[in-house]
C-alpha cells in the first residue's frame, strides 16, 4: 500500500506540529490480518465455524469482511532502511461519525524505530474494528517519518 505523507490531518489531530513529520515521500506499508480457527455460537443460532486464515491489505481493491476476521493486531511492515529512523503508525476510521467523535483512532505507535512496531510506544492500543451492525466502514493505514523522538501528553 502507498501513502502519501502530503496528509497532515493525523498529525495537527494528535496536536504534533507538522514540524515533527517529514513529508512529501511515500513507502508501501505491508499489513496483513490473520486469525485462528474457531467455532463461534452466539444466542441460539447454528454454530458458525472459522477456519485459520489471513489476507493482506492492498490499494488496487476493497476488503469488505466481517469483524471476526479483524479481532487480532494485523502485521505491519514497511521498508526501513535506516533502523533508528524513528516512525508513527495510526490506523485510523475516518466514518466513526456516528458517535458525534469524528475520526476514531483505532491504533497508533509512535516513536518506532526503523518497523519494529514492538518497540515503539503504543499510544493507542489495538482496538479491533467493530462497527454497529450492516454498516461499513474505511480503515486507513498512516506512516509518518519523524524528525524527532515524541513525547504524548495523556
Amino acid at each position: 500500500m502507498k501513502f502519501s505523507s502530503a496528509v497532515v490531518a493525523a498529525a495537527t489531530f494528535f496536536g504534533f506540529g507538522s514540524a515533527s513529520f517529514k513529508f512529501g515521500s511515500a513507502t508501501t506499508l505491508d499489513v496483513t490480518f490473520s486469525w485462528e480457527a474457531s467455532n463461534v455460537t452466539v444466542c441460539d443460532q447454528p454454530t458458525y465455524v472459522y477456519e485459520a486464515g489471513s489476507f493482506p491489505l492492498s490499494m488496487d481493491k476493497v476488503v469488505e469482511t466481517s469483524g471476526y476476521y479483524t479481532q487480532n493486531q494485523p502485521a505491519v511492515s514497511w521498508d526501513a532502511t535506516d533502523k533508528d529512523q524513528l516512525y508513527t503508525l495510526f490506523m485510523l476510521d475516518p466514518d466513526a461519525f456516528y458517535c458525534g467523535k469524528g475520526t476514531k483512532i483505532h491504533w497508533m505507535v509512535m516513536n518506532t524505530p526503523g518497523d519494529d512496531l514492538t518497540s515503539g510506544d503504543a499510544v493507542n492500543e489495538f482496538a479491533h474494528p467493530g462497527p454497529p451492525e450492516m454498516r461499513h466502514h474505511r480503515y486507513v493505514f498512516l506512516l509518518h517519518e519523524q524528525q524527532v523522538e515524541l513525547r504524548a501528553n495523556l
